[in-house]
C-alpha cells in the first residue's frame, strides 16, 4: 500500500455496514485486480493483432481457417467480457472515492461484507440483484 494511500482518510458511508479498514482492504483487491485485468487484456489485443497480421500474409482455406476465425471471436469475447469486469471495477472504486461504496446503487441498502468479499466491485444488493438478473435490461 503507498504512502498517499494510507493516510488518506476514505469517506465511509455509515449505513454501509463497513469500516475504513474493511473499505481499504476491498479497496486494494479491486486495484490489483484492476491491474491484473489490464495486463491481461493487453496480451490478449497483442495475440489477436499478431493472429490478423499471420492471417493476413498467408492464405488460410478450410477448416483451418475456421479454426483461426473461432479462435479470434473467442480472444475477441474474452476481451469483451474483460472490459465489462473493468469497468465494473473502476464503477465501485468511483463508489469508494465518493463515499458510496458498499451501498446498492439502486435501493440505497447496505450490500453487506460478506457479498463484497466474494464480489468486490458489487453494484447490488441481493435483493435488487436477483431482479436485475430476472429483467436484464430494466
Amino acid at each position: 500500500m503507498s504512502a498517499s494511500q494510507s493516510d488518506t482518510k476514505l469517506v465511509v458511508a455509515p449505513e454501509s455496514g463497513l469500516n475504513e479498514a474493511q473499505v481499504r482492504a476491498l479497496q486494494t483487491r479491486l486495484q490489483a485486480t484492476l491491474k491484473d485485468l489490464s495486463r491481461e487484456d493487453h496480451d490478449l489485443r497483442q495475440q489477436l493483432a499478431s493472429d490478423e497480421v499471420a492471417t493476413e500474409h498467408a492464405v488460410v482455406d478450410g477448416a483451418e481457417g475456421a479454426l483461426s476465425v473461432e479462435a479470434n471471436l473467442e480472444v475477441i469475447t474474452q476481451i469483451q467480457h474483460e472490459r465489462q469486469e473493468m469497468g465494473d471495477i473502476l464503477a465501485a472504486l468511483d463508489r469508494i472515492s465518493a463515499g458510496e461504496y458498499g451501498l446498492c446503487t439502486d435501493c440505497g441498502a447496505p450490500i453487506g461484507q460478506a457479498r463484497l468479499n466474494v464480489v468486490p466491485e458489487a453494484s447490488h444488493c441481493i435483493d435488487c440483484q436477483e431482479v436485475a438478473e430476472r429483467h436484464p435490461g430494466h
